[in-house]
């Protein structure tokens, strides 16, 4: 999981779910990391330690799994061209699906074509 591809591909996914309203400093700052700390980890593709890991998840309102998760940068490559606003709203709509009961989940994929 250490791998050069992950660590890179680990920031990107930071930067894309990151709330447009919020700035870096503020984000990693809330997950208790300095910021000359994770800009220095940013730059050098470095992954930070696994607690901070955790924190940024939290704060990110998302799994750790799907943070370290490679196998879905291709959906956030698109995001990453998308206005603050239309990322917003997908922030919205991915953390109330992610919350949702199974079945509003499964509605949601069938409406999808998904399932």
């Amino acid at each position: 999981m250490n791998d050069k591809t992950t660590q890179v591909k680990f920031w990107e996914r930071v930067e894309v779910l990151r709330d447009p309203a919020r700035t870096f400093k503020e984000l990693v700052e809330a997950a208790g990391i300095r910021l000359d700390v994770a800009q220095v980890m940013r730059r050098r593709n470095t992954l930070p330690p696994v607690h901070q890991i955790c924190a940024l998840a939290r704060e990110l309102g998302i799994s750790v799994e799907w943070l370290m998760s490679s196998e879905t940068m291709e959906t956030l490559e698109q995001a990453i061209n998308l206005n603050d606003g239309q990322r917003a709203r997908i922030r919205a709509l991915a953390l109330k699906i992610m919350s949702a009961p199974s079945e509003i989940v499964a509605d949601v994929e069938k409406s999808l074509n998904l399932d």
